[in-house]
């Protein structure tokens, strides 16, 4: 990979059921940073509706799409954009497919701590 990004690209991971219930199967697709990954998304979204398809012989019922790490200012783009082709993809394969899309933005300044009842109580 050339150019912006080189050493520290992006990772678009994805999952889907496999044949046996509970057993998954999931690969990954590196993107330098900076570069249109809709495309990235796509091929992912085209090769876990196929699979599924193949193994299970059925389309999926529901699909989780799980975005993680954008910018605050990036969640626009991902309104306009990433959103609709999602919902394009998943069409072209079935239209009673149901789809989730959660953005996270991770903040690591957040905590969760156990209240202490005392000064004794650890």
């Amino acid at each position: 990979m050339e150019g912006k990004g080189h050493l520290n690209p992006q990772a678009i991971g994805f999952a889907l059921s496999a044949i046996v219930t509970q057993e998954f199967i999931g690969d990954f697709v590196l993107a330098p940073i900076g570069q249109d990954t809709k495309s990235s998304i796509a091929d992912a979204l085209k090769t876990s509706l196929s699979s599924f398809k193949n193994n299970r012989k059925k389309s999926a019922k529901r699909i989780v799409i799980y975005r993680s790490g954008p910018s605050e200012g990036s969640h626009s783009a991902i309104l306009a954009f990433e959103i609709p082709l999602a919902r394009a993809v998943i069409q072209n394969f079935s239209k009673i497919i149901k789809f989730t899309f959660i953005v996270v933005i991770k903040d690591h300044t957040g905590r969760f701590f156990k209240k202490q009842e005392s000064e004794n109580e650890l």
